[in-house]
């Protein structure tokens, strides 16, 4: 059992990894896109959930807050696209994919060009300086984040009132929300 805890932490930490490579090469657009995929991590939970026990899942039928979270999963296939549906969705747009695979995350972010041990195939043994790597891009990810925090705290406060006050966001809501504050800090400048 540790042994398969273990593989499960590296396999999180490979993960994570490529993802915040993704991130970083692409920006804050991609980021967005990837916050806003989580209503369709949500709805397979869902659709899941309905098929471990044995129902059909009819969107018409549902209510409450499983109606709200397949509103808004239709909601972000309208506003991202048919392939924003997918596991990787939120990554199509920027590759150029319609069915984006982990393998194409790898492949725009160049993993076939790091150190052998750090590639998923060497994962029980990743040598220090690996780790060192993956944790200074984590760390360096997390200054990112917080640093887009911060310029955007109005936005975040509005989103954070939006969400007590309706308990879900489209993606366009948030876009809208961090837009406006960028455009409100361009006409000042502009006219400053």
């Amino acid at each position: 059992m540790a042994g398969s805890k273990r593989y499960a932490r590296w396999r999180t930490l490979y993960e994570i990894s490529v993802v915040s490579f993704v991130i970083d090469r692409f920006g804050d657009e991609i980021a967005a896109r990837y916050l806003a995929h989580d209503v369709v991590s949500m709805r397979d939970s869902i659709v899941n959930e309905y098929r471990h026990e044995g129902k059909t899942y009819d969107p018409d039928k549902l209510k409450g807050y499983l109606k709200e979270a397949e509103d808004s999963y239709q909601q972000a296939i309208a506003e991202f696209g048919k392939s924003f549906a997918g596991s990787y969705g939120w990554a199509a747009h920027n590759l150029g994919l319609k069915s984006p695979r982990f393998q194409d995350l790898e492949k725009a972010v160049d993993w076939d060009s790091l150190p052998p041990n750090y590639k998923w195939s060497s994962f029980s043994r990743m040598d220090s300086s690996v780790l060192a790597r993956v944790d200074k891009i984590l760390k360096q990810q997390l200054e990112r984040a917080t640093t887009i925090l911060e310029r955007h705290r109005q936005a975040c406060e509005r989103l954070v009132d939006g969400l007590v006050a309706g308990f879900e966001l489209s993606g366009e809501e948030v876009l809208t929300a961090l837009n406006s504050k960028t455009e409100t800090a361009r006409r000042s400048l502009r006219s400053g």
